[in-house]
């Protein structure tokens, strides 16, 4: 398999990373999560690791099992900061 670019394992990670921190949050297990969604957990590991890319259709899945605007999965770390900036501003 070729390595994917700089910038699109960035990207790739990037969901993967926001997905973990999502599944954290709601306190789901890998296991728990792959019933919801339909794939194993050594998948959601690659995932969530940056190993595995991620279909949209798969990350709506992922937002829809979590109970999370799909858009959060694909925002960067600053980006998904100023969203909380702004949230917690507004009282949100």
């Amino acid at each position: 398999m070729p390595r994917a670019k700089k910038k699109e394992r960035a990207q790739v990670l990037n969901i993967g990373e926001n997905i973990k921190k999502a599944r954290l949050e709601k306190k789901n297990s890998r296991e728990r999560l792959s019933r919801k969604i339909g794939i194993s957990g050594m998948q959601i590991y690659r995932i969530e690791r940056g190993e595995q890319g991620c279909k949209a259709e798969l990350a709506f899945r992922f937002a829809e099992a979590l109970t999370i605007p799909a858009f959060k999965l694909f925002m960067t770390e600053k980006e998904r900061k100023e969203w909380e900036e702004i949230c917690q501003e507004s009282g949100r």
